[in-house]
C-alpha cells in the first residue's frame, strides 16, 4: 500500500489526481490549488495546511482528519466524506458547496 507523509512542504499547485494515498499525513504545508481529482484520501490527515483553492472532486475523503485544515472548500455532494472529522469552527469548508452564505 502507497503511504506518505508530508511535514513543512510546499505543495502548491501540484497534482494527485487520481492518486490512492490513504492514510497520508500533512503536516504543515502549503497546498494552495492542489488537485486532488478523484483521490483516494481516506484516513489522510490535514494538519495546519492551507487549502486554499483546493480541488476536491469526486475525492475520497472517508475518516479524513480535517481538524486543522484551513481554507478548504469541499461540497459534500461531490466527495465521499463519511466520517470525516472537522471542528465546529471550520465546518463553514464543507457547507460552501452547498450555497449557503455565512454572515456574522
Amino acid at each position: 500500500m502507497f503511504q506518505v507523509s508530508f511535514d513543512q512542504c510546499n505543495l502548491e499547485n501540484t497534482s494527485f489526481a487520481e492518486v490512492n494515498m490513504p492514510n497520508t499525513s500533512f503536516k504543515g504545508c502549503k497546498m494552495l490549488g492542489v488537485d486532488f481529482t478523484e483521490a483516494d484520501l481516506s484516513n489522510a490527515i490535514f494538519e495546519e495546511c492551507n487549502l486554499s483553492a483546493a480541488i476536491f472532486q469526486n475525492t475520497n475523503l472517508t475518516k479524513a482528519d480535517l481538524r486543522l485544515a484551513q481554507n478548504f472548500s469541499i461540497d459534500i455532494r461531490a466527495n465521499r466524506v463519511s466520517k470525516a472529522i472537522v471542528l465546529k469552527s471550520n465546518i463553514e469548508g464543507f457547507l460552501k458547496g452547498a450555497g449557503l452564505d455565512f454572515r456574522v
